[in-house]
């Protein structure tokens, strides 16, 4: 008996899985003939415009069609008022700054020093606008 059942319900699945088959291919074939028909009509008109404005006619229908069905996969853009002010972070920047200069500083002091004081500046200047003025 379970067998039976088994075999049943594997054979109104199958069912379903070709009839939901036959459907998509008859919803694209529907979709192929539509398109085959506005084809045909916009080449008519194209035709129809002469010989002097037709490839401009033709670029111009191409580039329409190439601008309408481009899709982009991303996320949307954060609404205005959730964007930083300003994308300059002083703190992130004195890291490069101290790096550089601490291997300068072994091959020209005078130049090291220089980039190290910056870059401790930099990171004083970064902090205390992180700490004093909170973004919203």
């Amino acid at each position: 008996m379970g067998g039976a059942l088994y075999l049943f319900l594997r054979e109104k699945s199958c069912c379903l899985v070709a009839r939901e088959s036959e459907k998509e291919e008859e919803h694209s074939r529907e979709l192929e003939e539509k398109i085959e028909n506005l084809t045909r009509e916009l080449s008519g008109l194209i035709n129809a415009a002469g010989t002097k404005g037709r490839d401009e006619l033709r670029d111009y229908a191409v580039s329409l069609l190439q601008g309408g069905t481009e899709t982009t996969v991303g996320e949307d853009p954060p609404p205005a008022g959730e964007t930083a002010s300003s994308p300059f972070n002083p703190l992130a920047l004195s890291i490069p700054f101290f790096l550089i200069g601490a291997f300068l500083l072994l091959l020209f002091p005078p130049v090291g020093i220089f980039l190290l004081g910056f870059a401790v500046i930099m990171a004083l200047w970064g902090g205390l606008s992180v700490l004093l003025f909170k973004r919203h």
